[in-house]
């Protein structure tokens, strides 16, 4: 793995990656945060920094009325804190936008896991 100069954090930062908007329904994107949620705290307590997505822009299609963005200007911003990261673990679920966060991530030589075990096992030796 690639260590990482920070002014700050020492700790390893994990992007989670998953399903955001699904169908589109209010329902199964507040599942898709409650999901990132869970996975990002199993990561806090692992000791690493969760970087997770999901929760910076909780709601906002629905509450903040963001609609109208398109869903590029997520997509694009969210690939360059893939970078940011040393590792990203995937929740399960389909997405087209998760994939382009894998691919952006392989393509750097982040570290890219699909099971929390697997990622655990590499890290927190």
């Amino acid at each position: 793995m690639r260590k990482m100069k920070r002014p700050y954090g020492k700790a390893i930062r994990v992007y989670v990656a998953g399903p955001y908007r699904g169908d589109g329904k209010q329902g199964t994107v507040e599942k898709n945060i409650y999901q990132a949620r869970i996975m990002a705290t199993k990561v806090a307590r692992a000791g690493l920094f969760p970087i997770t997505p999901h929760l910076n822009t909780d709601l906002f299609d629905f509450e903040d009325g963001l609609m109208d963005r398109e869903p590029e200007f997520w997509l694009d911003n969210y690939k360059d804190l893939v970078l940011d990261c040393d590792a990203l673990i995937v929740i399960p679920g389909e997405s087209s936008r998760t994939r382009a966060e894998v691919a952006a991530a392989q393509k750097h030589g982040i570290p890219v896991y699909f099971t929390l075990n697997e990622l655990l096992d590499d890290l927190c030796q």
